[in-house]
């Protein structure tokens, strides 16, 4: 028996797509930092040599895939030296947790800089009153350049300063914390749920 089954699913493309994501993000980003004792904003750049390196890495990837790096299209390689530049951020954070000894939450989006490689934007969040100090977040970045604020605790909605880079681009990737701002606060899943409805009938319009 044959039983053919429609399944709904956002194409991740079209405007509507990337706004509907980036109010996902933008509530999970208000819980994280309401919930912080306090959220480091950063941006993590790559020096021109890590530039060189993350580029060779993803082509040589490709080749072992018998893949034609000049037959891709821009936005596919540009995917691919996001995917290998993420894994250096996620051995960061291993770092800073080390050094720091404390538990952190975070939010990495992945930005297409113009000379077409990727650069990060960050929100590290305190889970415990020990803080983690700034020099710590400075020194574990080694491949390249750094930049870490303080989100003002009068000012919350200064963290989104990280979502809008949510609907720039179809292109634009992320890496989070498990669960980042669900598991925080029972209420989050319904709200979660309202606000893709409420997506879904503005998009219909």
């Amino acid at each position: 028996m044959t039983m053919r089954v429609d399944i709904s699913t956002r194409c991740r493309q079209c405007d509507n797509c990337r706004k509907a994501r980036a109010n996902e993000w933008r509530y999970r980003v208000r819980e994280e930092v309401r919930l912080a004792a306090r959220s480091w904003f950063g941006t993590l750049t790559l020096s021109p040599s890590e530039q060189y390196r993350v580029l060779s890495e993803a082509r040589h990837k490709a080749h072992m895939t018998a893949v034609t790096w000049e037959t891709l299209s821009e936005e596919e390689r540009f995917r691919r030296v996001a995917d290998t530049s993420l894994k250096e951020v996620t051995k960061y954070i291993k770092r800073v947790r080390k050094e720091a000894a404390v538990p952190i939450r975070y939010i990495c989006v992945t930005e297409r800089h113009k000379s077409g490689l990727p650069h990060f934007h960050m929100l590290v969040h305190e889970v415990e009153l020990k803080p983690v100090p700034h020099r710590i977040l400075s020194k574990q970045w080694t491949m390249g350049f750094e930049k870490w604020r303080l989100v003002p605790t009068d000012q919350p909605r200064s963290a989104e300063y990280v979502v809008k880079y949510l609907t720039k681009s179809a292109e634009t990737r992320i890496r989070a914390s498990v669960r980042y701002g669900q598991e925080q606060a029972g209420i989050v899943g319904p709200l979660l749920a309202a606000i893709r409805s409420a997506d879904s009938l503005g998009s219909q319009e």
